[in-house]
């Protein structure tokens, strides 16, 4: 990512000229097992929602965050900043050095990436209280889409959920075929003569293997990322 995301930036600049000088910022979440690695540059952010408590995973790469760093600003007035957008790293035509962070994931964990036009105009308790109540991930992004939206976000809004659940058992196999044929003397069976009420038994037809009784189903461990539900929104304002 370090060398491919310049190098693509790179390619687009020199295929066409105006885009001279662009970049982006970086929230990224890799996942391994039961752990996520996070990767960030700039000021987009990154959180995890767990037992109700919302925690900034990212630091951003701002100006203001240098002067609250210093302990030249509080951050409660970093929003209202008047140099705010100001970034002071991102992803441009030469690597840089993302900053990482990794971590165990827990059943119930879900992760948000946004883009600051989120975080700049929805306030963090109602970003809290909609990762909350709203179950299904695609919905819930859309709905912090949409209040971004509603509370005149100035500028593109993103917003990627991932849920950490249980990981899903396998599909039981289907069981063989079988015929039943009746059980016989040899002798009444050379000699054609009828048989009462005939035992039964249950064998597999031919070229099938025994059917085998499927083993117990292995319990679920406790904090395996099975996947991520959710995708990416973005829109500009109009």
């Amino acid at each position: 990512m370090r060398e491919t995301m310049p190098r693509r930036i790179r390619a687009a600049t020199e295929a066409k000229p105006e885009l001279a000088g662009m970049g982006t910022t970086l929230s990224a979440f890799l996942l391994t097992g039961d752990q996520i690695v996070m990767a960030h540059a700039g000021d987009s952010r990154a959180y995890r929602l767990r037992g109700g408590e919302m925690v900034q995973l990212s630091k951003d790469d701002s100006y203001v965050q240098l002067l609250i760093d210093r302990g030249s600003l509080r951050p409660e007035d970093a929003e209202s900043h008047p140099q705010r957008n100001l970034v002071t790293k991102v992803l441009q035509t030469d690597p840089v050095d993302l900053s990482l962070r990794k971590e165990f994931v827990e059943l119930g964990d879900r992760y948000l990436v946004c883009s600051d036009g989120l975080t700049g105009v929805v306030h963090r308790d109602i970003i809290v209280a909609t990762l909350g109540e709203v179950a299904d991930p695609t919905e819930c992004a859309n709905e912090l889409i949409e209040l971004a939206l509603e509370r005149g976000a100035p500028d593109n809004v993103t917003a990627v959920i991932g849920d950490v659940i249980a990981e899903e058992p396998e599909p039981e196999p289907e069981m063989p075929p079988t015929v039943k044929l009746p059980i016989v003397d040899a002798e009444v069976a050379a000699t054609g003569a009828p048989v009462d009420a005939p035992a039964v038994l249950s064998i597999d037809a031919p070229g099938v293997m025994p059917a085998l009784a499927p083993e117990p189903e292995p319990p679920v461990r406790r904090g395996f990322f099975a996947r991520v539900f959710g995708r990416r929104h973005g829109r500009r304002r109009r």
